[in-house]
């Protein structure tokens, strides 16, 4: 029965992504949901400190653009802390969970389930980004992965577009391009 269960929502900023979850959770009934923003205030979610979203959810939903400060947010010593049989979903960056730490988190058992649409080896910016998804965390029977496909809707789709022509057109004038991936405000070393 769904109506049981906590979530933490792990969304910055909660903007039109955070939002659009916290919308669609709405009908599943859940008792508490947990935001990780101190900066954000959104009807129904109670935001939290990060460690503490960990250690009471049972589903983490993560979905947070990778910046200097998210780069490997939930790594080892937060899955250590976290919640016992927790299932993990992340749809923001790859990078920001650290695969390798959920790896022995899934085998202990730590983690009851990782579920995947980004990975760290499409973050381009990271020069130390691992090349492919790693083949035992592939094996993982309690692991559900999809090829980056969370964003094939027609309208996002047209968004992704409208962005790189902007882009394009900024750097044909000389500016930098709005979503420069190597601007220094994105991800500082």
């Amino acid at each position: 029965m769904l109506s049981t269960f906590q979530m933490a929502l792990h969304v910055p900023w909660l903007g039109q992504v955070g939002r659009a979850i916290v919308r669609r959770l709405a009908g599943f009934g859940c008792t508490r949901l947990l935001g990780v923003d101190p900066e954000a205030v959104a009807e129904g979610v109670e935001m939290v400190p990060l460690a503490t979203a960990l250690a009471e959810a049972d589903f983490v939903l993560v979905a947070v653009p990778l910046t200097s400060t998210t780069h490997h947010l939930i790594g080892a010593t937060e899955l250590a802390h976290a919640r016992a049989g927790q299932l993990i979903v992340n749809v923001g960056r790859g990078s920001v969970v650290d695969e390798m730490a959920v790896l022995p988190a899934l085998q202990s058992g730590q983690v009851g389930g990782y579920a995947a649409d980004v990975f760290g080896c499409e973050d381009w910016q990271l020069s130390d980004r691992p090349r492919t998804v790693s083949p035992e965390l592939l094996a993982e029977p309690y692991t559900v992965f999809t090829p980056h496909i969370g964003s094939a809707v027609q309208h996002v789709r047209l968004a992704i577009e409208q962005s790189a022509a902007d882009n394009i057109i900024a750097a044909l004038q000389g500016k930098t391009p709005p979503n420069a991936i190597n601007a220094p405000q994105r991800l500082a070393a």
